[in-house]
């Protein structure tokens, strides 16, 4: 999985704090996602733990790795994470809408 965003004028990328993440200009991230580290985790049981919880900072105890966070529209932040699901032993890609601490959506594929 590679997602790239090209910017207007050619800048040196710089590291991120993730490995497989770096910065191709000002808020452009080029993401490698074989580089990205992943959590173990039953799909299955993170879709109940947010439809239960919609906090986000009780929903992020259950990733073992740091979400790239990225900052979207109206005051949300996007957060993407690499997740090995334990119940298919696939890996998916789980990104979560979060504004005021909550979770106001999410999109696991």
């Amino acid at each position: 999985m590679l997602v790239a965003a090209a910017a207007s004028q050619p800048v040196l990328a710089q590291s991120s704090n993730i490995p497989g993440v770096t910065e191709a200009a000002p808020g452009v991230q080029r993401i490698d996602g074989a580089k990205v580290p992943s959590t173990r985790l039953s799909v299955s049981a993170l879709k109940a733990a947010i439809e239960g919880d919609r906090s986000y900072s009780k929903i992020k105890r259950l990733f073992t790795v740091a979400g790239i966070a990225s900052p979207g529209p109206a005051g949300t932040t996007t957060y993407m994470f690499k997740v090995h699901d334990t119940d298919t032993d696939k890996d998916i890609v789980a990104i979560l809408f979060v504004k005021g601490g909550s979770i106001l959506n999410y999109m696991i594929s």
